[in-house]
C-alpha cells in the first residue's frame, strides 16, 4: 500500500515497496534533475545512471523524467530569435494556409484568420460539434422505419441509404 510523507520543501512523495524490498520515491528535486541531466549527457544509459545516482529510482523513472525535463528546456528555449524566425515563416505561408480553410467556408482568408486567432475556434468546434450531433440524430430517426401496424412498441428496422450507381 503506497504511504504518503512530508518530504522537503513541503513536497508530498509517495514511496512505494519495491520487489526487492527497498523503497522507491516519486519525487525530484533540483538537485536530482542537474544529476540526472549530468549523468545523460556524459552517454550513461538508463540502466547505469539509476543504481549510480539514484538507487530509489528505477531506470524508467529516470528516462521518464529527463524526458519531461527536456520537453520543459525545449519549450523554455523560445527566445526572440526563434519567435522572430517563427513571425516570418506565419507571414510567408499565412495566406495559403487561411484561404484553403477559407475556400471550404464560403469566406475571405482574412476573416478566417480572424475568427480563429481571436478565440473563436473553441465556439466553431463546438457549433460544429452539436450541429453534427444534430444531423446525425436526425439521419438515425429518418432511417429507422416501423414494421407493420403501429404499436406502442413497435420494432424498427434500419434501411438504407446508400445509392447504386447507374
Amino acid at each position: 500500500m503506497p504511504k504518503t510523507e512530508k518530504g522537503p520543501a513541503h513536497r508530498l512523495s509517495v514511496s512505494t515497496a519495491s520487489a526487492a524490498g527497498g523503497t522507491r520515491s516519486s519525487s525530484w528535486s533540483a538537485k536530482d534533475d542537474e544529476t540526472l541531466i549530468q549523468a545523460r549527457a556524459q552517454g550513461l544509459n538508463w540502466n547505469q545512471i539509476g543504481p549510480k545516482h539514484f538507487p530509489s529510482k528505477t531506470p524508467n523513472a529516470c528516462r521518464k523524467r529527463h524526458e519531461r525535463l527536456m520537453e520543459r528546456q525545449n519549450a523554455e528555449q523560445w527566445d526572440g530569435v526563434k519567435l522572430d524566425v517563427l513571425a516570418q515563416a506565419y507571414m510567408e505561408v499565412r495566406r495559403d494556409m487561411w484561404s484553403m480553410l477559407a475556400a471550404r467556408v464560403g469566406e475571405k482568408w482574412q476573416l478566417v484568420e480572424t475568427k480563429v486567432r481571436h478565440g473563436r475556434l473553441l465556439f466553431l468546434l463546438k457549433h460544429l460539434t452539436l450541429t453534427l450531433l444534430s444531423v446525425w440524430k436526425r439521419d438515425l430517426r429518418t432511417s429507422l422505419r416501423p414494421i407493420g401496424r403501429r404499436r406502442r412498441s413497435s420494432r424498427m428496422v434500419p434501411t438504407t441509404t446508400m445509392k447504386i450507381a447507374e
